[in-house]
């Protein structure tokens, strides 16, 4: 649909079977805020980059309100543990995800620029391996072709901040990496850079577009 494919036969007859809705007509200039617009620009910008270092097709992300739904719905859950160190994934879901914190006093309640956030899960990450640079892989997953990204904020008692970001993807990223393992020092470059992968939705709760 508009020169793009929504869903992939090939893994019409392969694990777990799912239908998912396509949606013809669907808005592309939707009313995002301007962290929404700004969390889709610094992802696509750098997986354009990344794509064409590589040598392959830049496949750009679009905007899920499914997946930010989900995203706001377990953003506001990790509020619960602000006084954690660490962050924590939500079990038993299907999504890929990256997540951060931020919770303290002056600077390190703040609200950090968007671009703060994702060069912290990309450019932070760029020279290490996986499983360490598994927010960076997800990232530039080439098949995680929707996003949704979501913040929540809550006053401490001791009159900071506590900040939390969440995104997530359709379909997800580090999807089966044991069976590419021991392929080279850039083994994981392999699943990272596939044209399609079975893993997870293939699209947001509001179906493909």
């Amino acid at each position: 649909m508009d020169g793009r494919m929504m869903v992939d036969e090939r893994f019409f007859n392969t694990g777990k079977q799912k239908s998912h809705d396509i949606i013809v007509g669907y808005d592309k200039t939707l009313n995002l805020t301007e962290r929404e617009q700004s969390y889709l620009d610094s992802h696509n910008w750098r997986r354009k980059k990344y794509h064409q270092a590589e040598g392959i097709d830049y496949v750009p992300m679009r905007w899920s309100t499914g997946l930010a739904q989900h995203a706001a719905n377990w953003a506001d859950k990790l509020l619960d543990d602000c006084d954690v160190v660490g962050i924590k994934h939500e079990p038993n879901q299907e999504q890929g995800e990256n997540l951060a914190k931020n919770a303290g006093n002056g600077n390190w309640g703040q609200l950090y620029p968007v671009e703060n956030i994702v060069r912290r899960w990309v450019e932070r990450e760029e020279d290490w391996s996986f499983p360490k640079n598994a927010h960076y892989t997800q990232a530039l997953w080439r098949t995680s072709i929707y996003l949704g990204c979501a913040e929540s904020q809550k006053s401490l008692d001791n009159g900071g901040m506590c900040r939390v970001q969440v995104c997530r993807y359709a379909r997800a990223g580090n999807c089966n990496m044991n069976a590419y393992q021991g392929g080279g020092s850039n083994w994981w470059k392999t699943p990272m850079l596939m044209e399609e992968n079975p893993c997870g939705p293939a699209c947001g709760a509001e179906g493909c577009h």
